[in-house]
């Protein structure tokens, strides 16, 4: 299985971050032995380009490298989605008043993305 991936405790709370980079079908496959649940439910997830979702108290976020890279554009995209699911899920408040926060996470989990695939 040729699937790039990281673990991201997202500090102060106890939600941790899935990160998978792959070719879809092999990060449908990584996905499916780590958290189980069946076949359909993550082809359901992962069914097109990069995303984010929710799984239980954890954020899902898979970068599609179908073509050999994962574009820089997607990783930033999808880390904004990744701080909107937190907010959803820890209260925590991200809106114009507090902009900061949202810059902090979007910065901090775009350099351990960065630093991931660099190792690939």
């Amino acid at each position: 299985m040729n699937v790039i991936h990281v673990e991201i405790q997202m500090v102060p709370t106890e939600v941790n971050l899935t990160v998978a980079i792959g070719i879809r079908k092999e990060v449908r496959k990584f996905l499916k032995k780590k958290f189980g649940n069946n076949k359909h439910y993550w082809e359901e997830r992962v069914d097109g380009h990069s995303c984010v979702f929710q799984h239980g108290v954890n954020i899902v976020m898979v970068l599609d490298n179908e073509s050999g890279e994962v574009d820089m554009q997607d990783i930033v995209h999808e880390c904004v989605h990744v701080t909107w699911f937190l907010s959803d899920m820890v209260d925590l408040k991200i809106d114009s008043n507090s902009q900061e926060t949202q810059a902090y996470y979007v910065d901090y989990l775009f350099g351990k993305i960065l630093d991931l695939n660099k190792k690939k």
